[in-house]
């Protein structure tokens, strides 16, 4: 039987059921030593990118996909607040000025977080 994963309380559980406890990482440590982070945090991308700062921006840049209108939600405003620039793949790349042009969720594609204003250069 295939598997999903999930973290409790950020998806609607279905099916049995198994619960495990992992070590989770402080995504400050984490930008530190990396110029490219992709989060795959099922539900949770938002909680983690709105605990960073523009500051935390300037030698790493963030791809993810957004999960649900909250998380839409949460990421515009605390990326416009901080001046944090977000691609997105809905809008072929562009910076977005509004809200509508971030995916509602992971089927309409990526944004690409960073503060760099030029992120794909002369492609």
């Amino acid at each position: 039987h295939p598997m999903a994963s999930h973290i409790s309380g950020k998806k609607k559980a279905y099916g049995n059921l198994e619960y495990i406890k992992i070590k989770a990482l402080d995504i400050k440590s984490i930008i530190k030593k990396y110029d490219l982070v992709k989060i795959d945090a099922e539900g949770s991308e938002a909680d983690i990118i709105c605990a960073l700062k523009n500051k935390d921006f300037q030698n790493c840049d963030i791809v993810c996909e957004v999960t649900n209108l909250r998380n839409k939600e949460l990421l515009f405003k605390h990326c416009k607040k901080q001046n944090i620039l977000i691609y997105s793949s809905k809008n072929m790349w562009s910076i977005i000025k509004i809200k509508e042009e971030i995916p509602d969720n992971h089927t309409e594609g990526f944004i690409i977080i960073s503060t760099k204003k030029n992120f794909f250069g002369n492609l």
